[in-house]
């Protein structure tokens, strides 16, 4: 891994030239195969001939096992954050994963798999306000924190499957106490072996049902700790990673014009623009090089994944070692030493070679950038 390195300023007001994005008006399409399946106590069943409504889509029926299956269309404009709102037609069953009833769509395909999970009116009471405390602690969740959707319906996905988990395990202490009070009605000769392995069965379900309460409660509270530390990591490699990339194009881009530096006369803002332009790019380069290495040991700890890590990490490496220190701090130093010895020619024809040098590798850089971000912003 890297070590912090050690930065040797150029000679730097921001510049940001116009940069408009045209939205394609011509959708593509994402195939969707779902299914609708009951949450029981302690198992699942699919749920045939279900009416289900896609707001902005229309109404759809469940088949035999349970499975449907719909278009939805992707534009420019919801690329990156496409979701549906799904609505039972009917009154006997509520929604509860996703959560709210809101798909979180993958745009990066063309298919996608999608569960529905439901509860029914006959569910057992206690499953059902076990559910219903949850949806409550969520709600608060994302309201406190602003947590994202992917994130929230992660959160409880997971308590959801620890909920279902703690109730298979009561039911069967509860179908060894039902097989102990049969027996104990009918084999005279062991009650007081029965009663003793009653009441022991019975403390332990007791005791199951505490822990189980408390376990889940500190599930509750390390994911969602994790995602807020996903989400501060993201915010903070996101943003630095674009701005390194805005005034390094800034920079970039008053390259291929520095003839303008040598006539203040016609062009008197060019020569502030680009040592102020120069400034902004070294202020975030220093800011880069004192935080990357925290960024890359903050997503191997809260990603848990060594590859995403080695993602981030490969990243910072060309920014540093394929664009800086390679071409853009020598070249710059160059052209700005021409330009105190007032060498005209020399430093004009330095910038369009760095400027047409630096152009496939900043291009590399955003591609990099970009997959970086999605792999972050899709495994949190």
């Amino acid at each position: 891994m890297y070590q912090s390195k050690i930065i040797s300023y150029l000679f730097f007001f921001l510049f940001v030239l116009p940069f408009v994005i045209g939205q394609n008006s011509i959708p593509r399409n994402i195939e969707v195969h779902a299914r609708v399946i009951e949450q029981l106590k302690g198992s699942i069943r699919s749920v045939p001939n279900l009416k289900l409504n896609l707001i902005g889509l229309g109404e759809y029926t469940t088949d035999g096992a349970g499975g449907f299956d719909f278009i939805a269309p992707v534009y420019e404009f919801n690329r990156y954050d496409l979701q549906l709102n799904i609505e039972v037609k009917i009154d006997d069953y509520e929604i509860i994963s996703p959560y709210n009833g809101i798909i979180q769509l993958d745009t990066s395909g063309s298919q996608m798999v999608v569960e529905i999970l439901v509860i029914g009116e006959n569910l057992d009471e206690e499953y059902r306000d076990q559910i219903e405390k949850l949806s409550k602690k969520l709600l608060k969740s994302e309201q406190k924190n602003n947590l994202s959707l992917r994130r929230i319906n992660a959160m409880n996905d997971s308590m959801l499957k620890s909920i279902n988990r703690n109730e298979k395990k009561k039911t069967e202490m509860e179908n060894v106490i039902a097989r102990l009070l049969e027996k104990s009605q009918t084999e005279e000769f062991e009650k007081k072996t029965l009663a003793y392995d009653l009441l022991k069965a019975q403390r332990e379900l007791t005791e199951m049902g505490v822990f189980m309460k408390a376990k889940d409660n500190e599930l509750f509270i390390a994911m969602e700790e994790r995602y807020l530390r996903q989400q501060n990591y993201y915010k903070a490699i996101s943003a630095d990673l674009k701005d390194f990339l805005i005034h390094a194009k800034d920079v970039h881009d008053l390259l291929q014009y520095l003839e303008k530096y040598f006539r203040p006369g016609q062009y008197r803002n060019y020569t502030s623009t680009y040592n102020g332009t120069l400034k902004a790019y070294n202020g975030i380069l220093e800011k880069i090089n004192e935080n990357y290495l925290d960024y890359v040991r903050g997503v191997r700890r809260y990603w848990g994944s060594p590859l995403i890590a080695k993602q981030v990490e490969d990243t910072f490496q060309i920014l540093f070692d394929q664009v800086h220190y390679p071409l853009f701090e020598p070249s710059i130093n160059e052209i700005n030493g021409y330009i105190r010895q007032n060498k005209k020619r020399k430093a004009i024809k330095a910038a369009h070679s760095t400027f047409h040098e630096l152009n496939p590798l900043i291009l590399n850089l955003e591609k990099s950038v970009n997959k970086t971000l999605t792999i972050l912003e899709q495994e949190m």
